[in-house]
């Protein structure tokens, strides 16, 4: 098989969908009035949902505080219980963060010799583009790579926490160093239940 029969048993095979015109149905009273009921209630869903966001940020940045303080004497929990005049809420984070494989330098200063125990770095190999337009370099590829590996891929480089990253990140750090970070691992928001 030569380089370019390869490339083509290896595409992704795309499907056409056609988009039509949407028709318009007759409606009875009754169905109506269903859909004049819930364009209503789509609309207080989403005012409902805007509001539950800033008080759900608000909620979440009180908890984190505690949270923070917890962490740093030795306690971890992922969830906290809120109380209001009539209800309570429960606000659970996770371990999952997305950090930039850009901000490496900045996470192994912060995180110092405990890096390796939190941080996993992942390298994804690519070929190069300039590959697809060189029968030669096609040609030798298919041949056998050897030591010439660089002149053919590009390697990416990806960092990701380890297991309970949420947890070390309060013995790896001090108290003044959290917040930043947290600006280089950038944890998913936390829940308000």
């Amino acid at each position: 098989m030569n380089f370019n029969e390869m490339i083509k048993n290896s595409q992704k095979k795309e499907t056409n969908v056609s988009k039509s015109k949407v028709p318009l149905v007759e409606a009875t009273k009754e169905m109506k009035k269903n859909v004049d009921d819930f364009v209503s209630a789509k609309g207080k869903f989403k005012d409902a949902k805007a509001t539950m966001d800033v008080l759900g940020s608000e909620i979440i940045d009180y908890v984190r505080e505690i949270q923070d303080e917890d962490g740093f004497n030795g306690v971890f929990k992922k969830s906290y219980s809120v109380p209001g005049n009539k209800e309570k809420v429960t606000v659970v984070t996770t371990n999952r963060y997305s950090i930039s494989s850009k901000d490496e330098k900045e996470i192994k200063k912060l995180l110092g010799k405990k890096f390796d125990d939190m941080i996993s770095v992942k390298h994804d190999v690519k070929l190069k583009p300039a590959v697809f337009n060189d029968e030669k370099l096609q040609n030798f590829l298919m041949e056998a790579v050897g030591d010439r590996f660089n002149e053919f891929f590009e390697t990416v480089t990806s960092l990701s926490t380890k297991e309970n990253f949420d947890q070390l990140l309060y013995k790896a750090v001090d108290k003044n160093k959290i917040n930043e970070a947290r600006l280089f691992c950038k944890q998913a928001k936390p829940s308000v239940r």
